[in-house]
């Protein structure tokens, strides 16, 4: 009887593992313009964004097969060798993908075969359509350019800026209707990618991923924007701004509390970028005028070479507190450089990346004295 009884025990356990043995997820491809021998690679970055091959195929009578076992559900990319573009695509277990790769027109590419991955292809194509008209825009822009006609510059320059808002809203639109589709999630990461300024824009963003299914909610990858959210709400216009401190030129630690005045400016830039490097001389200006006002800045570098920001700091004469911390830029997450963050009395973020005469303006407004018009 136990005989029997550890049979039908080791077949159940035989049965049970072979129904939750991982589901490859495959694709059959056709390829346009790409000659037969060539590496056909399906790549997907591991947690420390580094690329890893999940698996490679060889190009035989213009096909191939891709065939691999997917860690989780995640944006993936086929690349063919020699060939500039690059094709997106959802690696789901248990499903097998088509896929047609245009070498010879990328953005005639088609793939599909799935849920997630129609829903995938239908904004892809759409991107392409609308990277197509903006790059005939940015042509003649700079065929406008040469003939110096500003009338006409300003009405394209317009058009390109309409372009872009139709673009971010039917990609608000995909994610509202779709709640439950993957696709919602890379479109959400895509539109957190912005400059933390256009604070109505991701507002929209944050409560589109709150009402995402619950099942996309417990993804690793809706996880790791539920991270990049939390960290963008919290250097929102309105907010008590995040504490800081980090090592000056001569190695004194100072904290955002040491410096912070009636108004404060929160500066991130670095010895290689040129526009944080233009306007450095407006701030040094800006200090010198309202320093007695109570106005300070704190300038934050994220140089990896301390000695190269040093000797910026020399070279641009800058007059006010400056430290440098990579860990800072990455409380405030810092996407762009330069990135800065007024500040009133109060610590509370009330504007963000003003440059200028436009910064100045408003620093005067927040100390309540008059424009003094140093930066015009």
């Amino acid at each position: 009887m136990r005989k029997i009884f550890l049979a039908l025990s080791l077949l159940f356990i035989t049965v049970y593992s072979c129904n939750n043995e991982p589901k490859e997820f495959t694709i059959d491809g056709t390829t346009i313009g790409v000659d037969d021998g060539t590496q056909v690679f399906l790549k997907q970055t591991d947690s420390l964004g580094k690329p890893v091959t999940l698996d490679t195929a060889v190009v035989r009578n213009g096909k191939f097969k891709i065939s691999a076992i997917p860690p989780e559900l995640k944006l993936a990319f086929v690349f063919v060798d020699k060939s500039r573009g690059r094709l997106p695509i959802i690696t789901e277990k248990g499903e097998n993908i088509t896929m047609t790769f245009n070498n010879e027109n990328i953005g005639a590419s088609t793939f599909g075969g799935s849920k997630y991955n129609e829903d995938l292809y239908a904004m892809f194509s759409e991107s392409v359509n609308y990277g197509d008209s903006l790059q005939k825009i940015n042509i003649k822009l700079r065929e406008l350019s040469k003939t110096k006609d500003t009338v006409k510059i300003r009405e394209l320059v317009e058009i390109k800026k309409q372009t872009q808002e139709s673009q971010h809203n039917s990609e608000i639109k995909f994610i509202q209707e779709n709640p439950d589709s993957f696709v919602s999630l890379i479109l959400i990461e895509n539109n957190l990618t912005v400059t933390p300024d256009k604070t109505d824009e991701l507002k929209i963003v944050f409560k589109a991923f709150d009402n995402l299914s619950d099942e996309l909610k417990s993804t690793n990858v809706a996880k790791k924007i539920k991270n990049r959210i939390d960290k963008v709400e919290r250097i929102q216009t309105g907010k008590i701004a995040p504490q800081i401190s980090g090592p000056t030129p001569d190695e004194k630690i100072v904290s955002l509390s040491d410096v912070k005045g009636k108004a404060t400016l929160i500066d991130f830039w670095a010895s290689w970028c040129k526009p944080c490097r233009e306007e450095n001389p407006n701030l040094v200006k800006l200090y010198s005028n309202y320093k007695n006002d109570g106005f300070s800045i704190l300038g934050i570098s994220t140089d990896k070479d301390g000695e190269v920001w040093k000797t910026a700091v020399v070279k641009d004469s800058i007059n006010y507190t400056q430290i440098k911390s990579e860990k800072a830029a990455e409380i405030y997450n810092i996407n762009f450089l330069p990135t800065s963050f007024l500040l009133n009395e109060k610590g509370e973020i009330v504007y963000q990346n003003l440059r200028g005469a436009d910064l100045e303006a408003k620093v005067a407004e927040i100390l309540g004295v008059e424009n003094k018009h140093i930066i015009q």
